[in-house]
């Protein structure tokens, strides 16, 4: 049995292998523009997470009174009711992840990039490893 894609070029149709490089080039292009959607909705996710957390400990205020007892409960039931990733540590993570970027603070869509990250390595544990996720700046 021939495959008409393959023996149609003479007509002007493409071949076979056109064919698959076409969805293969496609599939590609549409993975990593589903990646970068998720990857920005889950920027937002973090901020909004890091901005609820400290409204909620500081009530408006300038500063909380003391906030690690609100991670830990809050980690207990978020990962009852949403699973993985919200260890005290990943909410922390948030706050700072807020407090770094108010005030008119923008955050780089390609900060994994000027980071020089490796593929298998997340943003935050890069920034970790260079002590950044200690060290951001708080809100004046």
């Amino acid at each position: 049995m021939t495959d008409k894609a393959t023996t149609q070029t003479t007509s002007g149709r493409f071949d076979f292998q056109s064919l698959v490089t076409l969805l293969e080039n496609t599939h590609r292009e549409s993975q990593t523009k589903a990646n970068r959607s998720v990857n920005r909705a889950m920027v937002i996710r973090n901020w909004l997470f890091g901005w609820y957390i400290v409204e909620f400990e500081q009530h408006g205020e300038d500063r909380a009174a003391y906030g690690k007892e609100t991670l830990k409960r809050l980690s207990e039931r978020l990962k009852n009711s949403l699973g993985r990733g919200f260890s005290p540590d990943n909410l922390g993570s948030m706050r700072r992840f807020y407090q770094a970027y108010t005030g008119g603070a923008w955050i780089s869509e390609t900060a994994s990039r000027k980071l020089d990250i490796e593929k298998s390595e997340t943003v935050s544990r890069k920034l970790t490893k260079r002590g950044a996720m200690r060290t951001w700046p708080q809100k004046p």
